[in-house]
């Protein structure tokens, strides 16, 4: 299938070439122009790993680590960004979950809603 893509300095920025994906604002290139000081291994099916470098190579990038690095970054960004939209600061996380464990008892107009939708609930 695909040959092995040529190890490059984890220095460089993923490529972009003609018919390429655009980096989002948020892709971090791998480690900001200089060396990477983390390292990441992982063992993968050899038909996984085939599959992941022609499309690291359809989309342009010059390994297939920038490739990975790229949309696994992507990814992570989402799904922060999702988690973090439910709750968004801890004042709001806070003022929620005092909702939930120690609610305000029910004011005059409330009382008074609750009895006439009982009252109609009987008639049906």
């Amino acid at each position: 299938m695909v040959g092995t893509i040529k190890k490059k300095a984890a220095s460089r920025v993923p490529s972009v070439r003609k018919n390429a994906v655009t980096p989002s604002r948020r892709a971090v290139p791998i480690a900001s122009g200089r060396r990477a000081t983390a390292r990441f291994d992982t063992r993968l099916p050899q038909e996984v790993k085939e599959l992941l470098e022609r499309a690291a190579q359809i989309r342009g990038f010059r390994s297939l680590s920038e490739f990975i690095v790229h949309y696994s970054t992507e990814a992570a960004h989402a799904i922060l960004d999702k988690h973090s939209q439910v709750l968004a600061s801890e004042k709001d996380r806070r003022v929620f979950f005092d909702a939930l464990m120690q609610p305000p008892a029910p004011n005059a107009a409330l009382v008074k809603a609750a009895k006439r939708y009982k009252a109609q609930a009987k008639r049906k």
